[in-house]
């Protein structure tokens, strides 16, 4: 677990300067769903204190804050956090270097959260222990937002699979020329509505060519 968050926080380090690239691709119907997500938080988290979990550079956290009382985004990548205070819009806003997996750290509970592109990195024998964290600092009927990547095929670097390993990984370089293999695990409609109706209320679950999208109440 430690050598995941380790290699996953390098990748990022590595990568803060170029991330938000992915938000410009030059294809019409990926920048359509990417509109349609921005459409869906739009007024979602309306005089909200919400956590932004693994908010990297700050981009979807920029996104939300006009609308939150307070957002409070929380990243281990030091250089995607110094991303996101330089771009940083918005009063109510505060980063801060935390973990994903110890959310228990907190000593005060929020009424949303905003889990955007990181569920896919979570391996999938930690995804009990870091959904019940989050649902642990959430009040009741909190609205919890998620978005992540679909599978394309030639697009987020080459799909490895690894014997005995139930985790999917990418292998990606960056500019700088440097490869990382990155764990990255794909969900489909299906697989989203087996892992969160036992878990959640007023469950809605979208998914597009590129983008996968879940919206639900804390129970």
């Amino acid at each position: 677990m430690a050598e995941h968050i380790t290699e996953l926080t390098a990748y990022y380090n590595a990568r803060a300067s170029e991330y938000e690239e992915i938000y410009h691709r030059q294809d019409p119907e990926q920048q359509a769903e990417l509109a349609r997500i921005a459409k869906q938080l739009d007024k979602l988290f309306l005089r909200l204190d919400i956590i932004d979990v693994a908010c990297g550079t700050g981009y979807w956290t920029n996104m939300v804050a006009p609308d939150a009382s307070h957002v409070t985004g929380i990243d281990l990548s030091e250089e995607m956090l110094s991303v996101a205070r330089n771009g940083t819009r918005n009063h109510n806003v505060e980063y801060r270097l935390a973990d994903a997996y110890d959310l228990g750290r907190w000593p005060a509970k929020f009424d949303g959260a905003l889990v955007n592109f990181w569920l896919s990195h979570v391996p999938k024998s930690k995804l009990t222990d870091f959904l019940s964290g989050l649902h642990s600092k959430l009040s009741r009927n909190s609205i919890v937002f998620m978005a992540d990547n679909v599978y394309v095929p030639g697009l987020g670097g080459e799909l490895l699979e690894e014997e005995g390993r139930e985790d999917t990984f990418n292998l990606r370089t960056l500019r700088n020329g440097t490869t990382h293999k990155v764990i990255k695990n794909y969900y489909d409609r299906h697989s989203l509505k087996v892992l969160f109706e036992p878990r959640s209320k007023d469950l809605d679950v979208w998914e597009g060519r590129f983008y996968w999208t879940i919206k639900y109440a804390v129970p």
